[in-house]
């Protein structure tokens, strides 16, 4: 069953696609972003607008994230790490980094014969020039397809990021539009949106928990001339809260943090 912004967002999108072949969501992980498109692509197949989809993502391990999810929850059945499908099949996800001469071509050929929808998943990464992979990522994806104010090479493109995100104006994906803030920065515009926090609200996400390992603060109330010293975990709701408050302040709790946050992903 499609949450309350899926089904709020996807006529805004449909129609923004069927009008003007290219549509940007901005929603926070966790959203289900994954599942907008498939329930994206299938009306707009059912509007007669598109017949196949092709997904792009960053990363080797969500191709089979995007196959298994989509099979599951909406019965899309997309081949990974091939630009060419099974009849059967309604078309396939592959990474930005394998964009090549030859598999370029092929997706130029497939959606020539094909109306497809183009889903780049983490679209962000695709206008990054700091590196030169990000740059090859721009202009791979910018000759599948297209540019949005000139000429899309495919039927739709479904732009996906996490959150909407400023650039250097030099650094446009050519897939999203953009409104101009001056001094060469440009941001992104997104016809839906959905943020961490209205997720959070409807329990579609859990609230940020930060663990407290060995952290031990004294409190001065000045009001009650009073002064508290205590684990923070053992503070109660209020005096947790103005600790949270004001650790960030302190350089000394900065530095434990960090080291903290790099051992447990280690």
């Amino acid at each position: 069953v499609p949450r309350g912004w899926q089904q709020d967002a996807l006529a805004t999108i449909v129609k923004r696609i069927t009008n003007d072949q290219v549509a940007t969501l901005s929603a926070a992980p966790g959203a289900g972003k994954t599942i907008f498109s498939g329930l994206t692509f299938q009306m707009l197949r059912d509007n007669d607008v598109v017949d196949r989809m092709v997904v792009m993502v960053p990363r080797r391990n969500l191709v089979e994230q995007w196959v298994a999810e989509l099979q599951s929850a909406c019965h899309i059945d997309l081949k990974g790490n091939a630009t060419v499908h099974r009849p059967s099949q309604h078309g396939v996800v592959v990474t930005y980094q394998s964009l090549t001469a030859d598999s370029i071509n092929n997706h130029q050929a497939m959606a020539a014969d094909s109306r497809t929808l183009l889903v780049l998943d983490e679209v962000h990464h695709v206008g990054e020039k700091m590196h030169t992979e990000s740059a090859a990522w721009a202009r791979n994806v910018k000759a599948v397809a297209g540019e949005v104010d000139n000429n899309v090479n495919v039927a739709g493109v479904l732009n996906l990021s996490g959150t909407l995100w400023r650039s250097n104006d030099r650094e446009r994906i050519s897939t999203v539009r953009y409104i101009d803030l001056g001094g060469h920065r440009i941001q992104a515009i997104a016809d839906a949106e959905k943020t961490a926090k209205e997720l959070i609200q409807e329990y579609h996400l859990r609230p940020i928990d930060l663990f407290r390992l060995g952290a031990r603060v004294e409190i001065s109330e000045l009001a009650a001339e009073s002064v508290t010293e205590s684990n923070i975990i053992d503070l109660d709701k209020e005096q947790g809260k103005a600790v949270l408050r004001n650790l960030p302040k302190s350089a000394e709790f900065r530095q434990a943090f960090v080291s903290s946050v790099l051992d447990q992903l280690e």
